[in-house]
């Protein structure tokens, strides 16, 4: 958890409680990655490859099961974070938020 809480920095717009939600789900998609051929494909036009962020449907928290926290926030956080790492894996630079 420290080398994602040192990848992902907190943020001053981050709402209470989305920080710790974010580092969680940071940890969960690092710990179920999907295979690049799950969301790399050849483009059916132009040639090279193409990233695809929607297939299949991204993981979702139960909101029964979570706080108030993870209920409002995780979703999202679990999106951001798995395109985080499928973008990096795809190839893309990824600028750390402590350079900015």
């Amino acid at each position: 958890m420290d080398t994602l809480a040192a990848e992902v920095t907190p943020q001053s717009w981050y709402p209470d409680g989305y920080y710790d939600v974010r580092i969680a789900a940071e940890s969960q998609v690092a710990e179920t990655p999907r295979s690049p051929e799950n969301y790399i494909a050849p483009c059916p036009v132009g040639g090279g490859d193409c990233f695809d962020p929607i297939d299949p449907p991204p993981q979702r928290v139960n909101p029964g099961e979570s706080g108030p926290a993870v209920s409002r926030y995780g979703d999202s956080a679990l999106a951001v974070s798995r395109l985080r790492l499928e973008l990096a894996q795809a190839g893309f630079q990824i600028l750390s938020t402590r350079s900015r």
